[in-house]
This record gives C-alpha cells, structure tokens and sequence, in this order.
C-alpha cells in the first residue's frame, strides 16, 4: 500500500522517483513546508486546524440547528494547537526585529 501510495505522490510531483535504486525523496522544498516549524512556508498547521473543524462537525450542525452558535473555546483542541502551529513561523519573523525573545 505504500508503494502505491508514494508511485502517485511521484506522478504528481510531489516527492521523486529514482528507478535505478528503488527510492523516494522529498525535495528540499517540499520538506520545507512540511518539517520545519520555524519556516514561513510550514503548513502542518493549517492542516491540523482543519482536521479540528472535521472533529469538531457534530457541534457545528448542532449549532446551526439551534441557533446558539458554537463558542472558540468549545472547538476541538486540535483547531487551537494547528493555528498557533500555522502563524506561529510568521510572529516570529514580525517580533525578532523588536528584540522579542521566544
């Protein structure tokens, strides 16, 4: 299943092939966003947040069926920890030129 899996990842460019040897390989660029949390591009955490919205698709129909709305602290744990994740690389580009320590 994992060959599978990494055969159409390399088809749609996303990680590469060498078929001499058999392997796979992320490019730098792709590991970037992927890897490193203190990069710009980093996006872990933006896929994170999402997967709280799903976990959290019960109490949204609910709230859209009564009316009440649904509070941002009665979200899923998963939808605060990905967007601290996915702002955190930007906050410390903006607050290192002020001498913010983090």
């Amino acid at each position: 299943m994992i060959k599978e899996w990494l055969a159409g990842q390399a088809a749609g460019g996303f990680v590469t092939y060498n078929p001499i040897n058999g392997t796979y390989m992320l490019p730098n660029e792709h590991a970037l966003a992927l890897t490193d949390e203190n990069s710009p591009a980093y996006v872990v955490g933006f896929y994170q947040s999402l997967v709280g919205l799903f976990k959290d698709e019960e109490k949204i129909i609910e709230a859209f069926k009564n009316g009440k709305g649904l509070g941002w602290g009665d979200h899923h744990h998963y939808l605060f920890e990905g967007t601290a994740k996915f702002f955190k690389p930007n906050y410390v580009v903006i607050l290192q030129p002020i001498g913010f320590q983090h």
